[in-house]
């Protein structure tokens, strides 16, 4: 795993709606991102692109899975986490 920068292991969040259905908005989502790498999100409204940034950035609690960034884990280093993403 060398140079790998954001490391996401099946990440799920879900959401209940005002009407009691529950919303699965990122559902096994696994991505690395390498030094030098550039990605992009695609995909309709309500497909979970920015449901899946927060969650990548510690702004929303996962569910399950896990997230580190330059290999800190940021349900734990959060701060030193958020200091090495751009």
């Amino acid at each position: 795993m060398e140079n790998i920068l954001i490391q996401a292991s099946k990440l799920h969040k879900t959401f209940h709606t005002s009407k009691g259905a529950i919303v699965n908005a990122v559902d096994g989502l696994n991505l690395q991102v390498r030094s030098g790498e550039i990605y992009g999100l695609v995909g309709a409204d309500g497909a979970g692109k920015t449901t899946t940034i927060r969650l990548l950035v510690g702004a929303l609690k996962l569910d399950a899975g896990q997230v580190t960034i330059a290999g800190y884990p940021i349900d734990k280093q959060l701060e030193q986490a958020r200091a090495q993403a751009g």
